[in-house]
C-alpha cells in the first residue's frame, strides 16, 4: 500500500516535484531528540515498510535515511534508500520537519532545490504521526520564502485542508523478527 508521506518524499527526492521552500532555517534550528533512532510504518497487509533512521548530525540538523522494504517470499528486500538532512521548526505549538536531499548541498548541484515539509505529532503511546503539507490543494504553490510559508501555516494550523492524510510511525518491536531485522540493518551499517 502506498503512503502519502512516502510518496511525497520519494517524488520530491527523486523527481524534484515537491516544494521549493523549506520551513524554518536549518542554521537556527535545534535537533529534536524525540526523533532519534528508527521509525517504521507498515502497510495494512504487513508486507511493506517505510523506515526512517534519524541521527543528529550536529546540534541543529539531523541526518535522515529513508528506506522502503518489502517482504517477498518470506525475505526482507530493501527497495529504495535515500539520504537527506532534516531540521525541525516550531510554529505555534506545532512541530514541523523539513527534508532536503543531501545531493543539493554539493557546490556543483545545478538542479532545482526542493523540500518535503511535514507536521509531526508525538502521541502519548510513543508513536509519531506525520502529515505532509498539501501544497496544491492548500494553495501554497506560489509561496516564495520560508518566512511567507511559516506565516501562512501559522494562521491555518487547525485547517485539515493544509495537510495530506496522516501516516503513523512506531518504533521497531523487538519481538517482531521483520522489524528487528530492519532496525538492525540501519544500526549495523
Amino acid at each position: 500500500m502506498r503512503r502519502l508521506l512516502w510518496i511525497s518524499t520519494i517524488v520530491c527526492l527523486v523527481a524534484l516535484a515537491c516544494f521549493q521552500v523549506p520551513l524554518g532555517d536549518s542554521a537556527r534550528s535545534r535537533v529534536d531528540h524525540r526523533l532519534d533512532g528508527v521509525w517504521l510504518s507498515a502497510s495494512d497487509s504487513g508486507d511493506e515498510y517505510e523506515a526512517y533512521f534519524v541521527v543528529p548530525f550536529d546540534e541543529r540538523v539531523d541526518c535522515l535515511m529513508l528506506a522502503k522494504f518489502e517482504i517477498e517470499n518470506g525475505e526482507l528486500k530493501q527497495r529504495v534508500l535515500h539520504v537527506a538532512r532534516a531540521w525541525t521548526t516550531e510554529i505555534g505549538a506545532a512541530t514541523f520537519v523539513s527534508f532536503e536531499r543531501i545531493a543539493q548541498m554539493l557546490p556543483k548541484f545545478d538542479g532545482l532545490r526542493s523540500f518535503v515539509n511535514a507536521r509531526l505529532e508525538f502521541a502519548p503511546d510513543g508513536t509519531l504521526v506525520a502529515r505532509s503539507l498539501a501544497y496544491a490543494k492548500a494553495g501554497l504553490r506560489g509561496v516564495k520564502s520560508a518566512e511567507e510559508l511559516t506565516r501562512l501555516i501559522a494562521g491555518r494550523l487547525d485547517d485539515s485542508a493544509l495537510f495530506e492524510e496522516p501516516v503513523k510511525f512506531h518504533r521497531p518491536d523487538p519481538a517482531n523478527a521483520i522489524e528487528r531485522k530492519i532496525r538492525d540493518q540501519f544500526l549495523n551499517n
